[in-house]
């Protein structure tokens, strides 16, 4: 009998690698919305309007869904909030300012003095607290884009997801039994958005779609000892996703059978080699700053087509997050955590004390 995906162990090198090739596939998705002003040519294909990179954005929110649940499951409430700030927060914080304080005195069309009392620079750090202020003044205005990191958006929703889950827990609805009750109204949600298209809630699928996929994730690692993966299962859901690509419902099949494709890449026991495992370590610095890169291209060369600027801005967007990675992204994690453990542990050694003591005065 297969086993489950829950009995996996180590690290997946399937899963760092498909991370990022999604980040890569997120560059290739901008580079034409902005060097040409309009979307990737998958887009045309489909009616549903299918793109390479919504599925990386839906691949990304997916693996945040199961491996945020796993680490939940693991660690205390304080445990959990700590590893998710030291994982997001701090290269998030140093790019947020990064851009406003270097990236934007640089590329303006404002004179320094112009751009350091214009209000608009002070309000981009309000997306220190993930609100959507996109815009730096003077900065990229001619762009068919004016955003200096349109990418965040997806972000945005992965955090709010995070807080989500953490309340859910909190209130004991992780478990199977739970799960499988809420799974009734998602399905049903599902089924309404992404089959019957309906319209009032339809033309919101953009953003429903990653917030699926993320619950896809929990759904998936809460049920993880009864997920087998086996030849036959993969046959039946490449057939159902050629099918809903082939009657008109790509979408609805994509997000259907896109969580056990995934399962059975990152959970086989063919893995690819560790050196493709450590490409991963650097997609989440290759998301944060992919965006920003492909810009500084469209401002530095007009007349570069999409994959012209792709190539370029993948080339430095890998080589610039290898640094971020080591410079700022690791250190930073492995301080924070370093920090909680030794915390976790004074406060384990004051409660045994404080036990003794109590113990103490008993006898």
């Amino acid at each position: 009998m297969t086993k489950s995906i829950s009995e996996f162990k180590g690290v997946s090198n399937n899963l760092n690698f498909i991370k990022f090739v999604a980040a890569l596939l997120v560059m290739y998705n901008h580079s034409f919305a902005l060097t040409l002003g309009k979307a990737e040519p998958m887009f045309y294909l489909f009616s549903d309007g299918i793109t390479l990179g919504g599925i990386a954005v839906a691949v990304f929110l997916f693996t945040s869904g199961y491996f945020v649940s796993k680490s939940y499951a693991s660690k205390s409430n304080r445990d959990f909030l700590v590893s998710r700030f030291a994982r997001i927060y701090p290269l998030y914080m140093s790019v947020i300012l990064l851009c406003a304080f270097v990236l934007g005195p640089l590329a303006t069309t404002l004179s320094l003095k112009e751009y350091f009392t214009n209000g608009g620079t002070y309000k981009y750090l309000l997306s220190l607290f993930f609100l959507p202020v996109n815009d730096l003044p003077g900065v990229f205005e001619n762009h068919a884009f004016t955003a200096v990191n349109g990418a965040l958006w997806a972000l945005r929703l992965d955090i709010a997801c995070y807080i989500a889950l953490f309340i859910a827990g909190n209130l004991k609805l992780l478990n199977k039994k739970a799960i499988t009750v809420i799974s009734v109204p998602v399905a049903i949600l599902f089924i309404t958005v992404f089959a019957l298209k309906f319209e009032p809630l339809y033309k919101y699928h953009d953003y429903l779609k990653p917030l699926y996929m993320f619950y896809a994730g929990v759904l998936c690692f809460t049920f993880s000892d009864k997920i087998r993966l086996s030849a036959a299962a993969l046959a039946a859901s490449l057939l159902l996703l050629f099918a809903g690509f082939y009657f008109g419902y790509a979408d609805f099949a994509l997000m259907l059978v896109l969580p056990y494709l995934l399962c059975f890449a990152i959970f086989s026991k063919r893995q690819l080699p560790g050196i493709f495992g450590k490409l991963g370590k650097i997609s989440y610095a290759m998301y944060l700053i992919g965006f920003i890169i492909q810009q500084v291209f469209v401002m530095c060369f007009k007349t570069f087509s999409p994959y012209k600027n792709l190539l370029f801005s993948a080339v430095a967007d890998i080589i610039i997050a290898t640094v971020l990675y080591f410079v700022i992204e690791k250190p930073l994690y492995g301080l924070i955590i370093t920090k909680c453990r030794k915390s976790n542990a004074k406060s384990a050694e004051m409660q045994s004390e404080h036990t003794y003591d109590k113990e103490h005065i008993k006898t």
